[in-house]
């Protein structure tokens, strides 16, 4: 994976074994809100990518 574009292609799905392959302290990651994360990064979305990223932490996504 090279840049926020081909990570905002990507399902979950096809995350999590990336993830597992990497080691053991990359296997506990959920990527569910990978591929969205990508796509505002990608747009140069930065406040937006915050905000969500914020909700994500407060436990409200």
């Amino acid at each position: 994976m090279r840049n926020f574009a081909q990570l905002a292609s990507m399902t979950p799905e096809e995350i999590k074994p990336i993830l597992e392959a990497a080691g053991n302290q990359f296997k506990m990651h959920d990527p569910k809100s990978w591929p969205y994360q990508a796509e505002l990064a990608n747009k140069g979305e930065w406040e937006r990518l915050k905000e969500y990223q914020n909700l994500l932490i407060s436990g409200r996504v």
